[in-house]
Formats: C-alpha cells, structure tokens, sequence
C-alpha cells in the first residue's frame, strides 16, 4: 500500500490523501492489517502466500500511478519478487504429475 513506502513522491504524497480526510488513520489502519496478516500463522507459514508488503520499503523513486495502482517499475519489481515461488510451485506442480502418471 501507498500509505506503508516509506519514503513517498510529491504526487505519491498526493494520492496518499485521496479519498480521506485522515490521511493519518488510514496509514495506521494499513499498518494494522499488514501487522495482522502477519502475525496470522496460518497466512505466514502458508507456502502459497507471499507478503510483498515491504517490497517498496526502500524505494524512493515513484512506484505509484494513483492511490492503489503501481507504475510499471513497481509492477516489475513484484513480479520479479513473485518469480522464484511461482516457479518452484510450478516445479512442484510438475513433479507431482510426474509422479501420479507413474
């Protein structure tokens, strides 16, 4: 979420008070269920879920085209974060059917 970078653009500064008059409880309340999400054993240790949430932690240049939307860099940056688990599930996939066909 915009709310969570945290080192934020002029125009992502912007678009991070769109839609709210309390830009400073809505960034808490992202801050609250990332903090749940993981804290959630269940979603943590799931080997199909990925949290992608500090991903842009470091960034400083812009990632966001709006309030919820990244910009090519950002999409970039998560589908090179998102790589190497969807290609070892799709490994594990394969080796799978390699084993039921046998």
């Amino acid at each position: 979420m915009i709310t969570t970078k945290k080192t934020k653009t002029a125009d992502e500064q912007r678009w991070e008070r769109d839609y709210t008059h309390d830009p400073v409880s809505r960034a808490r309340l992202y801050v609250a269920i990332i903090g749940e999400r993981r804290g959630c054993r269940q979603l943590a240790d799931a080997s199909d879920t990925v949290d992608l949430s500090a991903l842009f932690d470091a960034w400083t240049e812009p990632v966001y085209i709006d309030l919820y939307h990244l910009s090519e860099a950002g999409n970039a940056a998560v589908a090179e974060a998102m790589l190497p688990p969807v290609a070892a599930a799709l490994r594990a996939a394969a080796l799978r059917r390699l084993r039921h066909e046998q």
